[in-house]
């Protein structure tokens, strides 16, 4: 079979844990090839904090732009345009990038196709309480780990709040707050996880076929039903971070504190964003 070359540039923005890695398994399927390191936080944390701060973060409060929506970071404009500027045609780059005017105005500058992934945002918290606690290299582990139980950590995960020596986690309605924009931008390809994980992960075969479609489209390719086929049967799992990838895990993992806490901190969220309430 052969196929058209992808030239457009795509960038992939997301909430942490509603499964980027679906996507970019998709793009690279169709012939897209990673041009840029994600961004987030990491951007100014973790290792080499110093020197990644003296030559990323914004000096004087000009030209700004937040990276990371746990923990946002300011990280000057100019050094963001430079890594953007490393996805060439037919590639594409991700990250964690809360909405921003400017953020959005330097993405079409630079001609980047932007796609923004969502998911329930119940089954995002589970998600990330178990890669917060599992992943030895994430900022917020030791914290979780101390945490004790996983009740804790779910509810931590829930509600947000100061992570000693790390900063303050965002709660999960300030999360998803901060991407409304994204999702209303009709310049934006908006995602579902539950429409990409297909059968595989407890969706639906159409709906998987529809979404993939719609991302060929986004990148300039027109897809067959051997395109698709094809993609299909290649995507659900096989990815570093992939855990189990089902849709509505959360009824499992939720207690009767879980439901309450959010109530009280995200009221209405899971329906604002298309997910019903039980």
């Amino acid at each position: 079979m052969t196929r058209v070359r992808p030239s457009r540039r795509i960038f992939l923005n997301s909430i942490p844990k509603t499964g980027a890695h679906l996507v970019t398994k998709a793009l690279e399927i169709l012939g897209h090839r990673r041009g840029a390191r994600p961004l987030g936080s990491s951007a100014l944390l973790g290792g080499f904090a110093v020197w990644k701060r003296l030559t990323r973060a914004a000096a004087n409060g000009r030209n700004v732009v937040l990276l990371g929506i746990e923990l946002p970071v300011p990280v000057r404009e100019r050094w963001l345009r430079r890594r953007l500027g490393r996805i060439r045609p037919g590639g594409y780059g991700r990250g964690h990038v809360r909405h921003s005017e400017a953020f959005a105005w330097l993405l079409r500058d630079l001609g980047l196709e932007t796609v923004h992934l969502v998911r329930d945002p119940r089954d995002v918290v589970v998600s990330h309480a178990h890669y917060c606690t599992r992943h030895t290299g994430h900022l917020f582990h030791r914290h979780y780990r101390e945490l004790g139980t996983w009740e804790r950590r779910l509810a931590f995960s829930i509600t947000g709040g100061p992570v000693p020596g790390v900063g303050y986690l965002d709660s999960l309605a300030a999360r998803f707050r901060s991407m409304e924009p994204w999702r209303d931008d009709p310049r934006v390809l908006h995602l579902r996880f539950e429409d990409l994980v297909g059968e595989a992960g407890g969706g639906s075969a159409e709906a998987q076929r529809a979404g993939l479609a719609a991302l060929a489209r986004h990148t300039g390719i027109e897809p067959d039903e051997a395109l698709l086929d094809d993609l299909t049967a290649r995507l659900f799992g096989g990815t570093s971070t992939f855990r189990t990838g089902q849709i509505g895990g959360w009824r499992e993992a939720f207690a009767t504190e879980h439901l309450e806490a959010l109530e009280q901190t995200a009221p209405g969220l899971s329906e604002a964003w298309g997910y019903p309430a039980q």
